[in-house]
């Protein structure tokens, strides 16, 4: 699945849609966390608690959005996205954003780790 220079990288409207389907539901996500995380500033906390607050979220950015996001997530979406042409089945071009987060026809290690994270839960 890596691509190289020689390949034309061209973005199809399965690609748009891949891509535009994994921004929603992003946003849908962040929608429904915003009020959770913004309680502290209409509720106050203690200064035990605006530290724990500070601390856990500058971890949370490290964590989740630079090592997870800017340098898995991101660029495993767009490379599965730009894989979406008119060649590939029509179920697989509908279902665009789940194919692009590696939903489904994903390799072994990525099923792997879909399940380990769904059984925690």
């Amino acid at each position: 699945m890596k691509m190289t220079t020689s390949q034309p990288v061209r973005a199809t409207a399965s690609s748009m849609w891949a891509i535009l389907g994994v921004v929603l539901l992003l946003l849908n996500g962040v929608r429904r966390c915003v009020p959770v995380a913004l309680q502290p500033f209409s509720q106050g906390l203690g200064p035990a608690g605006w530290c724990a607050y500070v601390l856990s979220g500058l971890f949370f950015i490290y964590a989740e959005g630079y090592r997870g996001f800017q340098q898995k997530f991101s660029p495993l979406v767009v490379r599965r996205a730009l894989l979406l042409d008119r060649q590939q089945p029509v179920l697989r071009q509908v279902l665009a954003p789940a194919y692009a987060m590696a939903f489904f026809h994903a390799n072994k290690k990525r099923k792997v780790s879909f399940i380990v994270c769904w059984d925690v839960q």
